[in-house]
């Protein structure tokens, strides 16, 4: 296995120079975000020409933006079924992840739902079932989930 690591440097000046729809930009630009973070800048363009990324960057420098803009940015072109899964360690950062993809995501009505301990197990069964565009989830729920489910399938 070859490992590679880029330290990439990029000045971007706007999320529109990302390459972003408008409406993630007019999204970014109501609350406050006019200019992308460094691992946004370096990663977004990677994301959306379909490579695999794995950034290391501080907590608060935009991460979550940093992979959410871009899926949300596919996911428009063609809004059917569940369309990411994004797995969480922790129920509370699987919440923030959840709350950033509805956030980012409103513009296109997406829907968004979670699979965490702590929450009813059934009512959890229900919405996976309707197929959200993105399930946030920890590793143990998601697990459940896919043992005791008929018809979900991440295929």
């Amino acid at each position: 296995m070859v490992k590679q690591i880029l330290n990439i440097r990029i000045m971007t000046k706007s999320f529109k120079e990302l390459k972003l729809p408008d409406f993630i930009v007019n999204t970014c630009r109501k609350i406050g975000l006019n200019t992308p973070t460094p691992v946004q800048a370096a990663t977004i363009p990677q994301i959306l020409s379909g490579k695999n990324i794995v950034a290391i960057s501080p907590t608060g420098s935009g991460k979550t933006a940093a992979f959410a803009l871009p899926i949300i940015s596919k996911l428009s072109e063609d809004p059917y079924g569940i369309f990411c899964l994004v797995l969480s360690p922790t129920r509370e950062l699987g919440e923030q992840i959840r709350d950033q993809f509805r956030l980012f995501g409103a513009g296109i009505g997406i829907t968004v739902s979670e699979a965490f301990g702590g929450l009813s197990y059934n009512e959890q069964a229900l919405i996976i079932e309707k197929k959200p565009h993105v399930l946030v989830a920890t590793p143990g729920r998601l697990l459940s989930h896919l043992k005791n489910a008929t018809t979900v399938s991440f295929k």
